[in-house]
């Protein structure tokens, strides 16, 4: 032992005629030579790549991710990434964003409003609704009485129940109709005997 022949902060115990090295646990061999590759025992956690260097090991973690072995998750939050109002909720490696009002996209960056591409016929009235930020806005026509469809395209046809009795002829109108009455008949509906 008087040679110091232990590299690497090894012990060395003399035995008589020979020694032995007491290695750190980073280091093997008979003189504490061999580096000993701790990533080949994957201590990096949740998706992190291990890189072994002499005597140690450096993890560089995936994103959501932080500390020495990648083990603890960064509160995302703590930056404020959701805009327009946005609720932030840290989750394990990530976070989400619940938007508020018209405003979407994954931060709630965008402000939109998506009936600006949808055009209501027969004045009918678009509405958007959101789905607390998640997915795209959805839009609907809430349409005037008379009219059907998605845009409100379609007039609803008010003859089709066949309202005039005693073979009254319809005519059709918006949201409407009218009964010709044979002779004898009278009322909106022919209904009435004269």
């Amino acid at each position: 032992c008087a040679q110091n022949p232990c590299q690497n902060g090894g012990t060395c115990t003399d035995t008589g005629e020979t020694y032995t090295c007491d290695c750190w646990a980073a280091w093997t061999g008979d003189n504490c030579e061999t580096d000993v590759d701790e990533c080949q025992q994957t201590p990096c956690q949740n998706g992190g790549t291990c890189t072994n260097t002499p005597g140690s090991y450096s993890c560089s973690c995936a994103d959501g991710w932080t500390g020495t072995n990648c083990g603890e998750d960064v509160n995302e939050c703590a930056n404020s990434p959701c805009e327009n109002g946005g609720t932030c909720t840290n989750t394990d490696g990530g976070y989400s964003c619940a938007c508020s009002g018209s405003a979407i996209g994954r931060n709630c960056e965008s402000n939109v409003s998506a009936c600006g591409t949808n055009s209501c016929q027969n004045g009918g009235t678009c509405t958007t609704c959101f789905s607390g930020g998640v997915g795209s806005a959805h839009t609907f026509c809430d349409c005037l009485p008379g009219y059907s469809g998605d845009q409100c395209e379609t007039d609803i046809d008010e003859c089709s129940s066949a309202p005039c009795q005693n073979q009254g002829t319809c005519t059709e109108g918006v949201n409407t109709y009218s009964c010709s009455c044979p002779t004898g008949f009278d009322g909106d509906n022919c209904e009435i005997g004269t």
